[in-house]
């Protein structure tokens, strides 16, 4: 058998660099966009603006919109298929979809405390230095950064549809609320970021917070923790809808000089918000609501005649028993 030639480590790590290139994609001839949802436009010389990418353009169209919640609420037989054909009964299949559903809980997670640490100091930031009015009413607020978050906040609402979708996969029937909350959304926030409104920060930054805690433990929980604090979640859930519908109300005692579209579309966001608090309410009513009144019991002293039969009688069900 011939013998293999010696390498010489050391001569191969002196020829390695020490250290990477501070600009590695650029020497590699890769351009890396600086904003996934965005892309420079150089309109002069010096001047650079930044426009949408193509995925908010294409998801903010009308009819894109109307035909994709459509989609969803139509989907439920097609995705239990599905459920069918992946064979997750089996041990190793149900081990990669419990993974799948883990991942999906993380990133979804991952992805709301990203916007939460977004759009909370920005929020307070221009409440502290402002005030609350400039928050509601100035335009900057929405075209420096908010306008931004709001979009990507709201193209996210599309991919929270892998929620039902999950819950068919694991052979379960999604509820009247998960479907309304799911679809719901998407039309509400595309109303208002087709309008411009600023009262869409009170959403955006109270339903970042609470995604960020309640996909956190859904993670936990498809791995088999189970928290004796669920109903508190639920309990933050629907004071996130009260404290947003008082939020972007105050949008009327301001005097802002919004459009008459963006009022329609504050109209609509409330209505929902309304409906979900209706909703969950009578979810953690049935799911919380604790035991039962107990029955009263029958006073102590001597049966009344219509109470039982005289004796000797047969009651009118027995009678009614024997003729047949």
């Amino acid at each position: 058998m011939p013998r293999l030639p010696k390498v010489n480590a050391t001569a191969i790590k002196a020829r390695l660099p020490t250290r990477l290139p501070k600009n590695l994609s650029r020497s590699l001839g890769l351009r890396v966009p600086r904003n996934p949802f965005r892309r420079s436009v150089m309109t002069g010389e010096e001047h650079i603006i930044e426009e949408d990418c193509w995925l908010l353009v294409v998801l903010m169209r009308p009819l894109i919109m109307l035909l994709l919640v459509i989609a969803y609420l139509k989907s439920e037989p097609y995705v239990a298929k599905l459920r069918t054909k992946l064979k997750l009964r089996k041990k190793a299949n149900k081990r990669l979809f419990t993974l799948f559903i883990v991942g999906h809980n993380i990133g979804l997670a991952v992805f709301s405390l990203w916007m939460a640490l977004r759009s909370w100091p920005l929020f307070l930031g221009t409440w502290s230095s402002d005030g609350l009015r400039e928050v509601h009413c100035s335009p900057a607020f929405w075209e420096n950064e908010f306008g931004y978050l709001a979009k990507v906040f709201y193209a996210s609402k599309f991919y929270e549809f892998a929620d039902t979708w999950l819950l068919v996969l694991k052979n379960k029937q999604p509820s009247f609320l998960q479907k309304y909350h799911h679809a719901g959304i998407v039309i509400t926030m595309w109303a208002g970021v087709a309008t411009s409104s600023n009262w869409l920060v009170w959403p955006t930054v109270l339903n970042s917070a609470i995604h960020t805690a309640m996909y956190s433990y859904y993670a936990a929980a498809t791995l088999g923790y189970k928290s004796p604090y669920a109903k508190y979640l639920t309990r933050a859930q629907m004071t996130q809808f009260v404290v947003g519908i008082l939020g972007a109300t105050s949008t009327y005692f301001f005097g802002c000089e919004a459009a008459q579209y963006s009022k329609r579309a504050l109209f609509l966001m409330q209505c929902y918000a309304a409906g979900l608090l209706v909703l969950f309410g009578e979810m953690a009513r049935a799911k919380y609501g604790g035991s039962k009144r107990p029955r009263r019991s029958a006073s102590p002293g001597p049966r009344s005649r219509s109470a039982s039969p005289a004796p000797g009688r047969a009651s009118p069900r027995l009678a009614a028993r024997k003729r047949r």
